[in-house]
């Protein structure tokens, strides 16, 4: 009976690990969603002023944006025609299995689209 106990309290114990791993690699997924928040604000408010957005996310630095966004991933910004722009960016997460996902932000939907990737 003991080496089953020991079983069930490995499995109890490697299920709680990785359901706190997930929550934290979650909850990090969102933080970086929020540290867009600013950039995004600012490119609102410049084209507010300019009735377009910037070619360049350096167009709002001092005047919007204070300065450019430190985030922890590379992320690329798109502009077509100064009426719409592209946020996006691609990570891995690996924890038992190897997760790539590409988050992107249109303005035009004001919405961010999660993707996993196959």
């Amino acid at each position: 009976m003991k080496p089953f106990r020991l079983f069930v309290v490995t499995v109890i114990i490697v299920c709680l690990f990785y359901f706190i791993i997930n929550y934290y690699k979650t909850k990090n997924d969102f933080d970086m969603i929020v540290e867009f928040s600013d950039l995004i604000v600012s490119l609102e408010i410049f084209y507010k002023v300019n009735n377009k957005y910037p070619d360049k996310i350096e167009l709002l630095i001092p005047k919007y944006l204070s300065k450019k966004p430190a985030l922890p991933l590379d992320y690329t910004y798109y502009c077509e025609n100064g009426k719409d722009y592209m946020l996006y960016y691609k990570y891995e997460r690996t924890f038992l299995r190897e997760n790539i996902f590409y988050v992107t932000y249109q303005a035009s939907r004001k919405t961010w689209i999660i993707e996993e990737l196959p």
